[in-house]
């Protein structure tokens, strides 16, 4: 749009110029005249593309810039605890006495780790203790195993347990259920472990 306004000005400019020599001016004034009117058109013309360059309209600069919004970051869940699942039932496969398992043992006690070590043993014997294990501190059922005090076995138990061991009573005649570890020398008694109360007399 602009350079269409230029146009009418440059045809005024040169219909103004031209003349010039017709006034009798003297030569240098028709020069400086001639010269001025060059240099207004080349400034009417150089504004007006300085012109049509600008933008119309330019989003006014926000000062001072404005920060960003943080957006606040969630905290990751907690991972879920895993619940304690009961080991499986295994069933026994050998049935034996207490005082049988521990003479076994008191005889050969390589021959008798063939036979019953790591296997599920279903044992019956006249409870002489209910307690805790003294080093663990796990419940634990001693039954007797010979005429001596000394002669029994140590059934070991967790504290699941507690609500079964809690109603037996020392005399009573119980059948449990364990591994079998072998004979502890120290307390010179075979161990079972991860036992269960399988029955019981009144």
């Amino acid at each position: 749009m602009e350079a269409l306004l230029v146009i009418p000005l440059i045809v005024c400019l040169v219909a103004i110029i031209k003349p010039l020599p017709q006034l009798w001016l003297p030569s240098r004034k028709r020069a400086a005249l001639g010269a001025l009117g060059f240099f207004v058109v080349i400034g009417v013309v150089a504004n007006a593309k300085e012109d049509a360059e600008t933008p119309a309209s330019a989003a006014p600069a926000t000062y001072p810039p404005q920060a960003a919004t943080a957006t606040p970051r969630q905290q990751p869940l907690p991972p879920p605890q895993p619940t304690r699942q009961a080991p499986p039932v295994q069933q026994a496969t050998v049935n034996i006495s207490a005082g049988q398992l521990h003479r076994a043992y008191k005889a050969n006690e390589l021959q008798a780790d063939q036979t019953y070590k790591d296997k599920i043993l279903s044992v019956t014997g006249v409870i002489e203790k209910v307690g805790k294990d003294p080093v663990h501190g796990n419940p634990v059922v001693h039954l007797k195993a010979g005429i001596e005090f000394i002669e029994f076995l140590q059934c070991h138990f967790e504290d699941d347990d507690l609500p079964t061991l809690s109603t037996l009573r020392a005399g009573q005649t119980a059948r449990v259920e364990g591994r079998c570890m072998g004979f502890d020398s120290i307390w010179s008694s075979v161990i079972l472990k991860n036992c269960r109360v399988n029955g019981k007399s009144q």
